[in-house]
């Protein structure tokens, strides 16, 4: 009788307790990750270049976390990174590239947050199938998969502008190096077939909320929180 007592009232404790944790994080601010480089690197080199815009020194813009949300009619803004496809005439040719972000230290995070810039007229659109592959190191040789996932929308012709995409992983992913591949796809133009650019505005990630359960042990051999009551 008292084991059951202790149960329900552990359950009690348990659910309550969750209920108050889901409450503050509907309040809580999203924390960001502090990342230490950003790098650009072409599957196959001279078919995807980067071009940083507007005087900045680098592409460290992408991570200086400024996401320039909004209306964004100057493709030559400073903030701006464009890749440019050499290939864009070649039908059926999607060249790849990725973007490897390395942080500070080893760190648990559940989103990643992507700033695209899109401008049908200027021909910057959308990745292929909208996809973005994530990967995931702790050595920055080593990758696992972490999934591939896909950003909302399509280049309309009458936008210029940044969108933020927010991707829930649906997972918690501890490491020190993320890397982002993106390939090109097919445009809407008959000249130029396959878009000819691709924008963005910043990378980041979103540090995981994490509750520790505490490991069993000797006196608690099957990790249970158990509360004692006396007859």
């Amino acid at each position: 009788m008292k084991r059951i007592i202790c149960l329900l009232l552990t359950l009690s404790l348990f659910f309550a307790f969750s209920i108050s944790v889901f409450a503050d994080d509907e309040n809580e601010e999203e924390v960001l990750l502090d990342i230490k480089s950003v790098t650009f690197t072409p599957a196959v080199e001279g078919e995807a270049v980067e071009s940083v815009r507007g005087g900045a020194a680098d592409n460290t813009v992408l991570i200086d976390g400024d996401f320039m949300e909004g209306n964004q009619t100057n493709h030559q803004a400073k903030g701006l990174v464009l890749i440019q496809n050499t290939r864009c005439t070649e039908a059926g040719v999607y060249p790849e590239y990725s973007y490897t972000l390395e942080l500070a230290k080893s760190s648990a995070f559940d989103a990643v947050k992507i700033g695209l810039y899109e401008a049908y007229m200027f021909m910057i659109g959308f990745p292929k199938d909208n996809n973005v592959s994530i990967e995931s190191s702790d050595n920055g040789t080593d990758w696992d998969l972490v999934g591939d996932y896909t950003l909302e929308g399509e280049a309309e012709q009458t936008e210029y502008e940044v969108v933020i995409h927010t991707i829930d992983l649906g997972k918690i992913v501890t490491a020190k190096y993320v890397r982002l591949t993106f390939a090109f796809g097919d445009s809407p133009f008959a000249e130029k077939v396959i878009w000819e650019w691709e924008g963005f505005s910043e990378f980041a990630l979103v540090e995981a909320d994490s509750i520790v359960i505490p490991e069993p042990d000797d006196d608690n051999p099957e990790g249970y929180f158990w509360i004692h009551i006396d007859e």
